[in-house]
């Protein structure tokens, strides 16, 4: 009997309860130029998957921040750590995501940025894919 208690699954909170949930990629991006480009890549998926869900207000060594949908708050040197893209490249990238209008930049002095993801519900609509699935089988043309 004990054998089937350690197989008995131990309680799984929701992804929206942790904040783990899911981000939709279009394969609309597979057309960019981008695309080609696998650090550039890397680095938009990061920022997607990065980007909150939610308006909520961060703690930061200069107070709270208040970050919206779409948004959120890094460094450099952080997303160096995160991604394992060299400083320069992700630099460039950024000037260049910022140049085809895919994210805006806002500095806090030299510590950190607040990164908006530009059309964010457009990348991220508020409905989930089974509702949208769900839609979609009502009108199948």
């Amino acid at each position: 009997m004990s054998n089937v208690l350690a197989f008995r699954q131990k309680h799984v909170e929701t992804p929206e309860a942790t904040g783990k949930g899911f981000a939709l990629i279009h394969r609309q991006f597979m057309d960019s130029r981008l695309y080609k480009d696998s650090q550039a890549v890397h680095l938009w998926f990061h920022f997607i998957m990065r980007a909150s869900h939610k308006a909520s207000l961060v703690e930061t060594h200069l107070g709270k921040i208040s970050i919206g949908r779409g948004q959120f708050i890094t460094g450099r040197p952080t997303l160096v750590d995160e991604t394992g893209i060299p400083d320069r490249r992700i630099r460039t990238l950024m000037e260049k995501f910022e140049r085809m209008g895919m994210i805006s930049s806002e500095p806090f002095g030299r510590s950190f940025s607040r990164i908006t993801v530009l059309k964010y519900d457009e990348y991220q609509p508020e409905n989930r894919p089974i509702k949208s699935q769900e839609k979609a089988n009502e009108n199948p043309q």
